[in-house]
């Protein structure tokens, strides 16, 4: 059991994230927004960023073989032994300037959930990093939470959404 921020690592929050990510994926009808099918099909370079126990990497990867996946994430929760050939894992905190990866590396890079991961002052610095791992003409995709999208959310969801902005804030 290994705790990172928030987040306590074990085999049920494993379970959770595996669970997670294949909601989202029927509930937003895909793995990404961003206009990048084509260049998938034909083949490109893409970082998941805080990929966790690697749903997403491995699922685009059996998706589309013609393109190199690498996932990066701060713990080892990632299989190591049954992955396909065009997936790679590596353990890597993105607050950590020293990167494996080169500047205009990537065509794509994904990212979601990390709302709970990074601290406020964490954002700038990891999203220039992502924009200076980007190609040229390359897409950056960030999904996270946004809590507070109506003024009509109900008194229940209004305590979720108070506690949420409690931690965060007590958090930084």
């Amino acid at each position: 059991m290994i705790k990172i921020g928030l987040i306590l690592i074990t085999s049920e929050e494993n379970d959770r994230v595996h669970l997670q990510h294949w909601l989202l994926k029927v509930i937003f009808n895909g793995n990404y927004h961003s206009p990048i099918e084509d260049a998938l099909v034909k083949g490109i370079r893409v970082l998941d960023s805080g990929c966790g126990p690697g749903t997403w990497t491995l699922d685009m990867a059996k998706t589309y073989p013609n393109s190199t996946f690498y996932g990066v994430d701060i713990s080892t929760r990632f299989p190591e032994a049954i992955k396909p050939p065009n997936c790679h894992f590596e353990v890597h905190n993105i607050l950590d300037t020293n990167s494996s990866f080169p500047d205009n590396h990537f065509d794509f890079i994904h990212q979601r959930f990390l709302i709970v991961g990074l601290l406020k002052d964490h954002w700038q610095k990891v999203i220039t990093d992502y924009v200076n791992k980007l190609a040229p003409g390359g897409w950056l995709e960030c999904a996270e939470l946004a809590f507070c999208l109506s003024d009509n959310i109900g008194p229940k969801y209004q305590v979720l959404i108070n506690a949420f902005d409690a931690m965060c804030q007590a958090r930084g």
